[in-house]
């Protein structure tokens, strides 16, 4: 594993950021700060990583999957923990995040594990095909970061709205660069936005190869919100040569890890086109789930 841990780094780093310095419970153990627990501010991911020692199972088992030294792009970073557990397995990293205060964790933890930034690449800013953007945040959701474009401003309630740097995907990804072997994409409901920033990067050309594998939140409620038509989200991927596919976990499977040797975590049910449209109105997205697009052949 690289860049192990030690205790000995948390006095050398103290001051960071004024986050809780947890163990994670991974393949590769690290160190991570995450949100400190406050009567009246919450952090889901925070929360999760403190108490169970790590976040996603399923979707961590992906990372733990990859073949050695891939190159894995984390859109909407959070605080870190896809960036950190990729780091830690000797991957290479190309990471996002606009929120200063998870920016700010995440650069905590990466002094607590010394090498990790050597394979990292990491930017404090929005990604999106729109140029006048706000970022709300809520204290039920500390690290959620959500982007407030145009009318949206005005209209969505958020205890705080903040001016935010805004770049286009293809400002950092054009066809010809380096093969990507997983993106991750989470930025509520904002997606589409980003692969719009970056179209011809999705676009199989001769000399290029979009991403291989691509996992990403899909919340229906939150792309419409944010003006964006999840139907048009699924076909985006599906145009480009992407099959679909889900895989539904209970609520109790988030708190059992996967480790290797339990089978591939990757999901088994294939949504073909022709179902995009059914699924998005039958399913229950109460807690959004993970859809998986694979570059097919």
């Amino acid at each position: 594993c690289a860049g192990r841990s030690n205790g000995h780094r948390q006095e050398e780093c103290a001051g960071r950021s004024n986050g809780l310095v947890v163990p994670a419970t991974a393949e590769c153990p690290f160190l991570i700060a995450v949100y400190r627990p406050q009567p009246d501010v919450y952090d889901i991911v925070s929360n999760a990583i403190r108490t169970q020692g790590f976040w996603e199972p399923r979707e961590s088992g992906i990372i733990e999957d990859l073949p050695q030294e891939s190159f894995f792009v984390d859109i909407g970073a959070n605080i870190g923990w896809y960036t950190l557990l990729a780091l830690s397995l000797g991957h290479r990293v190309l990471a996002f995040e606009p929120m200063s205060d998870n920016v700010q964790l995440l650069r905590h933890s990466l002094c607590l594990n010394p090498g990790l930034d050597e394979r990292l690449e990491l930017h404090e800013v929005a990604l999106s095909e729109n140029a006048d953007c706000l970022l709300g945040s809520n204290s039920q959701n500390a690290g959620d970061g959500v982007l407030l474009c145009e009318e949206q401003v005005q209209s969505m309630t958020h205890e705080s709205k903040a001016e935010v740097a805004l770049k286009r995907l293809d400002a950092f990804l054009q066809p010809g660069g380096p093969q990507v072997d997983l993106l991750k994409i989470d930025v509520e409901g904002h997606e589409l936005a980003v692969l719009r920033s970056a179209e011809a990067f999705f676009r199989r050309t001769p000399g290029h190869k979009p991403p291989a594998y691509i996992i990403s939140e899909i919340n229906p409620e939150a792309m419409r919100s944010a003006g964006y038509d999840p139907l048009e989200y699924l076909t985006f991927f599906a145009d480009r040569g992407y099959q679909i596919a889900y895989k539904e976990v209970q609520w109790e499977q988030y708190k059992v890890a996967w480790r290797k040797g339990q089978g591939s975590p990757r999901a088994e049910q294939v949504l073909p086109r022709r179902e995009f449209s059914a699924w998005l109105k039958t399913y229950d997205f109460t807690i959004p789930p993970t859809i998986e697009c694979q570059l097919l052949p």
